[in-house]
Order: structure tokens, then sequence, then C-alpha cells
């Protein structure tokens, strides 16, 4: 008798867990995505310095030191808050207002990626509206790869 009230409570929690995830709205499931799409990019980039500053980012500071940057800000170039060749791991200080320069946050780009992908992303202007099916499988696409990432290390 006890084994088949934890199984129906198993199955009450995942029917829960289900509805849970129907009734999300957009903003709700692009910042998850984006909190999975952030963490895969800072597990990336791990021990490489600042794509601006080119600094080695401080792993000890309270609250960490690093973000991830986009190269086109997600407020002008919302299309590509997720394209991987536009977001590195940056310092904190480079990534707020008054860090860094545009062309040196340039220049580390090209360094990294290469001219002609830079120049891809700097003319890609197209308009994207997402799905809530889009956003869901960008975000469990990328905490696949942040654990397949920490596993492969």
């Amino acid at each position: 008798m006890q084994t088949s009230s934890k199984a129906e409570a198993k199955v009450g929690r995942a029917e829960f867990r289900r509805r849970k995830e129907a009734v999300k709205r957009l903003p709700e499931l692009i910042a998850e995505a984006q909190e999975a799409f952030n963490a895969y990019i800072r597990a990336r980039d791990l021990g490489l310095p600042c794509i601006c500053c080119s600094q080695p980012f401080e792993p000890m500071k309270p609250g960490g030191s690093v973000d991830a940057g986009h190269f086109r800000s997600r407020s002008t170039a919302g299309h590509l808050r997720f394209n991987e060749d536009n977001v590195f791991a940056q310092r904190k200080n480079c990534n707020r207002p008054g860090g860094t320069t545009y062309g040196a946050f340039r220049q580390g780009v090209v360094a990294r990626i290469g001219e002609a992908r830079v120049l891809a992303l700097e003319t890609d202007n197209r308009v994207r509206k997402w799905t809530h099916d889009e956003v869901r499988g960008i975000r469990d696409e990328y905490r696949q790869k942040l654990k397949d990432l920490e596993a492969s290390r």
C-alpha cells in the first residue's frame, strides 16, 4: 500500500511540474534560457582571458568576476542573444557602463572568431520573434551542453 502512495505522489509532482511549465509566459522562459546560455558561455570560456582587456578573471572574488558579455547587446540585437559567436566571458567591470570601449571589445572578438564572423554579426539585422517552444528548446539545449562540458572536464 505504501509503495502505491509513493508512486501516486511521484505522478502528482510530475503532473504539477508539467502544468507549471505549461503556463510560463515568454519573458520568464527567455530569462531561464538566458541564464542557461550564460552559464554555458562562462563554462566554455573558462581559462581564457577577458575578451576585452585580456586580463585573467578573479575566481575568488565575491559574486564571481565573470559576466557573459554580448558583443551586440540584447537590447539592440535581441535576435543574437543566444548566438555563441556574439557572447563571451567578460570581466564584470568591463561589461558594466564605462568599463570598455566598442573598439576593444571588437578587437577581442575578431581575435577569437575572425573578421568574417564578426562582420556577419554586425550586418545581421533580421527581426526575430521567439516562440515558447523555441525558447524552451534553447533553455534545455544549453542546460545539456553545460552538463556535457562539465562532464568532459
